[in-house]
C-alpha cells in the first residue's frame, strides 16, 4: 500500500481521516505508508485488520473503497468488512470483491475504528506494495 494511492475526498485537510495498522515489532499504531507491505499467500486467503483514525473533529460516516484495476483483479480477489472481531473466512464468502464499506458515526475524535481487508492471490504473489483506497468522509 502506498500513501500517494490514498485518496481522501473532502473539502478539507487531508489530516481528518488516516488508515493505520498496528506494527507488531514496535508495537505501536503506525499510518500508512510507502514502507507498508501486504502479505499475501498463494495457498490461501490471509485477512489484514485496519483501522480507520479519526483526528480531531467528529465525523458522521467514513467510506472506504477498494479501486479495482483490470492489471490487480488478475492477480487478487480484495474483500473489506467493518467489525471490532476479525470476522471468519466464510463472512467474506458472501461479499463481493472490490466492495466498499462505510463507517457509520458519529465517530469521535481520536478514535480507531478497526476493519478488515480479506486477501486471496490467484497467482503466486507473495506481496502487495501498491493498492490504491479511495477514503471519504463526512462531518
Amino acid at each position: 500500500m502506498n500513501a500517494n494511492n490514498i485518496t481522501v475526498t473532502n473539502e478539507t485537510v487531508q489530516s481528518d481521516v488516516g488508515i493505520c495498522y498496528f506494527d507488531p515489532i514496535d508495537e505501536t499504531i503506525k499510518e500508512i505508508g510507502s514502507s507498508y507491505i501486504l502479505s499475501s499467500n498463494s495457498y490461501g486467503p490471509i485477512v489484514h485488520k485496519l483501522m480507520v483514525a479519526v483526528s480531531s473533529k467528529s465525523l458522521s460516516k467514513v467510506s472506504i473503497k477498494l479501486v479495482e484495476s483490470e492489471d490487480l483483479s488478475s492477480k487478487l480477489d480484495i474483500k473489506l468488512l467493518p467489525g471490532a472481531v476479525t470476522p471468519s473466512y466464510y463472512e467474506f464468502d458472501n461479499v463481493p470483491s472490490y466492495n466498499s464499506i462505510n463507517i457509520n458515526g458519529p465517530l469521535q475524535p481520536y478514535s480507531l475504528i478497526p476493519f478488515f481487508m480479506h486477501i486471496k492471490a490467484k497467482s503466486d504473489i507473495a506481496a502487495i506494495s501498491n493498492l490504491p483506497l479511495e477514503v471519504s468522509y463526512e462531518f
